[in-house]
């Protein structure tokens, strides 16, 4: 079954934003956070969901075309 940032957030007890923060690579997320959710993706083995991002990208490429 795969994990969903909400799983993570719940197991790391922070908000989902935060667990999309750190995932996302923004830096404004406390060391702490940082820290709890990095360790809730591993041992959840959460993986993130790539294909909303390859459909957009998709689409901007058929639209540019």
């Amino acid at each position: 079954m795969k994990m969903t940032i909400k799983e993570v957030a719940k197991y790391a007890n922070v908000s989902v934003g935060t667990v999309s923060r750190v995932i996302n690579g923004e830096k404004n997320v406390s060391k702490e956070n940082f820290q709890k959710v990095l360790r809730a993706i591993e041992k959840l083995g959460y993986v993130r969901n790539t294909l909303p991002e390859v459909l957009f990208l998709r689409e901007k490429i058929l639209f540019l075309l």
